[in-house]
């Protein structure tokens, strides 16, 4: 998934509970009763997130829509430029950079909408996308979450749906050279299949249309995942609870891949593997833990030996050799 970057001191992962949500109440006055919660959350990319938000706005005519923006203490404006070009949007700004699954977990604590669609920054509706999404969910009474294809700005197809997490994945995460990055062995499903709507195992969170009841049995995102793997998580829990989680490939939305987390890829790597951590303790056993962290220590002595050996050569700096150590010992660690 595309996330924010990291703050410097994530919340503790151990003891975190998924956010319990209130049930939505019948509204009061004659007012209709919104249909759809559209949750953005935003950090230091005003580009993007003006982007995405003109492109929900845009799609929703004919919706009942509420569209809130949560934004995580950018630095960039990003919370005055929604204020000033989209008043019609609810702003939570924090003084903090809270993570990405705790800042969705706000935005669907105030949303009254019956289905509730959580959206990276750097995503783009195309049009029709909430219709389809909706259409798709309102087909399936068992759909706990409904996932769109994802394409890149050129229309090139982006895999958005996947199998759990196993060891076989946490290997080829550090010999990916041994088999394809897209391949069925690395847990991706064919690329053929996304022609048609299929029940996948989690999807990615880029861009989610969650129903509101599934939500309040198996709870929201949890903040033990600063970032990574919440909806992995999520879509986990809502397997276990009997709810399915839906691709179709009538909803299609532009993802700027990755726009959010390159500039601090190596602080990124190491929260990624903070919460692969966390994910394989709780769903995996004590078994697949013990594998994971096996096959850990000797993907960063693989990775150890490259590094160096691009120093040596000249390939990279030692200031980035030194941060890499860095990441990998804490990898090490959890």
């Amino acid at each position: 998934m595309t996330a924010n970057p990291a703050s410097p001191q994530p919340p503790r992962p151990n003891r975190a509970e998924p956010t319990p949500l209130r049930p939505v109440q019948a509204a009061a006055d004659p007012t209709p009763a919104v249909t759809l919660s559209v949750i953005v959350v935003g950090y230091n990319r005003r580009d993007l997130l003006a982007q995405c938000v003109a492109s929900v706005l845009a799609d929703a005519d004919g919706c009942t829509t509420e569209v809130i923006v949560v934004d995580n203490a950018s630095r960039d404006g990003s919370a005055a430029m929604v204020a000033e070009q989209f008043p019609q949007v609810r702003l939570l700004a924090n003084p903090e950079n809270v993570g990405y699954g705790r800042g969705l977990n706000e935005g669907i604590a105030v949303a009254s909408g019956a289905f509730v669609l959580v959206l990276n920054q750097d995503i783009v509706l195309r049009p029709r996308t909430l219709r389809a999404l909706l259409r798709c969910a309102a087909a399936h009474p068992d759909a706990g979450v409904v996932g769109a294809r994802l394409e890149y700005a050129d229309g090139r197809f982006q895999h958005s749906a996947f199998r759990f997490p196993d060891t076989a994945q946490a290997f080829y995460g550090f010999f990916d050279s041994l088999v394809p990055l897209d391949s069925v062995a690395n847990g991706r499903y064919p690329a053929e299949q996304y022609h048609r709507e299929f029940v996948a195992e989690h999807l990615l969170g880029a861009c989610l249309l969650f129903r509101r009841a599934a939500l309040e049995q198996v709870g929201a995102f949890d903040p033990a995942f600063f970032m990574y793997y919440e909806e992995t998580d999520l879509c986990w829990r809502l397997m276990r609870a009997g709810w399915r989680n839906y691709y179709t490939p009538d909803a299609r939305v532009m993802h700027v891949s990755a726009a959010s987390t390159s500039a601090a890829s190596e602080a990124m790597s190491v929260e990624f593997h903070r919460s692969q951590a966390i994910f394989y303790r709780r769903h995996r056993g004590v078994g697949g833990y013990a594998l994971l962290k096996g096959i850990v220590c000797a993907g960063v002595a693989y990775r150890l030996a490259r590094t160096v050996r691009a120093c040596l050569r000249g390939r990279i700096s030692r200031a980035l050799l030194r941060e890499r150590l860095g990441g990998y010992w804490r990898i090490l660690w959890f």
